[in-house]
């Protein structure tokens, strides 16, 4: 029997089971906000993210090393049934943390001692909380996460590389560059919410493409390597995250007649704010004529109904 699928099957995992792919299908959907207005036509459409992303795959279990199609199948199903996120390692596109929806099994007319399994691995991302209370810089605390999986991640290597011939043996930096990334997050001032965003999704790309790279999903030897891969994955993420909470919100303010900065200032924050904030927009723009903003001219401020500190934008 194994002959007989070997060249047509996809070979995935989940959890520490094996698993043999007949065919997938992924929804990669993005959750999009839409904002509608009255006497306008169309709508404001906001990207809020990718949804959560969900693999339906058909799966066939098969007499293999001895074991029967009903006896691997349970070993999927008692791993399904502790309902714990797992370790999906997709065929094609990598791996992420899932659980299992939906679930049914069926026996095939005409191939015997086989079980056609369809199911649906729905991505995870609910993680525990990362910071302990007294922990911290949220992001001091994501410096020293990334650098730990970044441990594994070398570790997961040298396990790997003991079992291949020099010419054979793998290698990657993605994870000495999380780390230099999430570190430039705490120490460089003058970075903003984009610049993260930017660096995290960079990252997060370079994951997914390392993983494709080293042939990871196609060999369960490397389990160790994808496990320790995902989990870099997810703390990028999160440190990301960690970083643009404590990051104001910034609005803009287009100005309808030539006024002092001082009480736009005032009128934008309060009179008891406005010495202060006058110098916080002298930070985020650059303003000429201070005492007489011109008609038209777009400032940026931060949110009154902001209350994260300020980070002084890259000088020109």
């Amino acid at each position: 029997m194994d002959d007989q699928w070997a060249e047509q099957l996809y070979p995935a995992s989940y959890g520490d089971v094996r698993l043999d792919v007949l065919s997938t299908q992924d929804d990669l959907s993005r959750a999009l906000a839409r904002y509608k207005y009255p006497h306008r036509e169309g709508a404001d459409v906001e990207d809020m993210g990718g949804e959560e992303r969900t693999t339906r795959c058909r799966l066939i279990f098969f007499p293999r090393d001895g074991q029967d199609a009903r006896a691997a199948f349970l070993d999927f199903l008692e791993v399904v049934e502790r309902g714990e996120s797992q370790t999906f390692v997709h065929p094609i596109f990598g791996s992420y943390q899932a659980k299992v929806g939906q679930l049914g099994a069926a026996a095939e007319f005409g191939i015997r001692d086989t079980l056609m399994v369809d199911v649906e691995f729905v991505e995870d991302t609910a993680d525990a909380g990362v910071f302990s209370p007294g922990a911290g810089s949220p992001v001091a605390s994501s410096v020293d996460e990334v650098t730990a999986i970044a441990t594994q991640v070398d570790d997961g290597l040298v396990d790997v590389n003991e079992g291949l011939v020099e010419d054979e043996q793998i290698s990657t930096t993605v994870h000495t560059e999380a780390v230099t990334a999430v570190t430039s997050w705490e120490e460089d001032d003058t970075l903003t919410e984009r610049d993260v965003r930017f660096a995290a999704s960079t990252l997060t790309n370079k994951i997914a493409s390392e993983t494709n790279r080293l042939e990871l999903a196609q060999d369960v030897d490397k389990y160790p390597l994808v496990q320790a891969f995902t989990s870099l994955h997810y703390a990028v993420r999160r440190a990301a995250e960690a970083f643009i909470q404590r990051t104001p919100e910034i609005i803009e303010i287009t100005i309808v007649a030539p006024t002092p900065l001082i009480v736009i200032a005032a009128r934008t924050y309060g009179a008891d704010q406005a010495d202060g904030r006058y110098q916080q927009l002298l930070e985020l723009n650059d303003v000429r004529t201070p005492n007489r903003v011109p008609r038209g001219t777009v400032l940026k401020a931060q949110s009154p109904h902001s209350s994260a500190r300020l980070r002084r934008p890259r000088a020109a």
